[in-house]
């Protein structure tokens, strides 16, 4: 299937992250205030930011995913443990290998990243 029709990810989009199961990333709730977890109500809204780009997200590119929460202040860049299914907020710079995202991709059909790309 061709996506060359549909919109390019640029940094600085605002987004929802759902699992394939169907769930969404939502807020931090019942004292889980670092790890988030998946629902289907309340979802949070999400930006894909660069520390040094604006343009189109590219294959290769690492982003940094920011929670638009204000309850979370400075503590909004998601990460993730290599070594657990945990996903965690902390400030931007905390540790970069576990809060950039390489994105890496499947298909293709040139090096920007389009909304449906695998």
């Amino acid at each position: 299937m061709s996506y060359q029709n549909q919109t390019i990810i640029k940094f600085n989009d605002v987004f929802y992250l759902r699992h394939k199961s169907g769930q969404y990333l939502i807020t931090f709730d019942n004292g889980r205030y670092n790890f988030p977890q998946l629902g289907n109500q309340q979802q949070v809204k999400l930006q894909i930011i660069s520390r040094d780009k604006t343009d189109n997200v590219k294959d290769g590119d690492t982003i940094y995913i920011r929670s638009l929460e204000a309850d979370l202040g400075k503590n909004h860049i998601l990460g993730a443990f290599s070594d657990s299914h945990n996903c965690y907020y902390w400030k931007d710079g905390y540790d970069d290998k576990k809060q950039g995202w390489k994105i890496n991709k499947v298909n293709s059909d040139g090096d920007v990243i389009r909304y449906g790309d695998e």
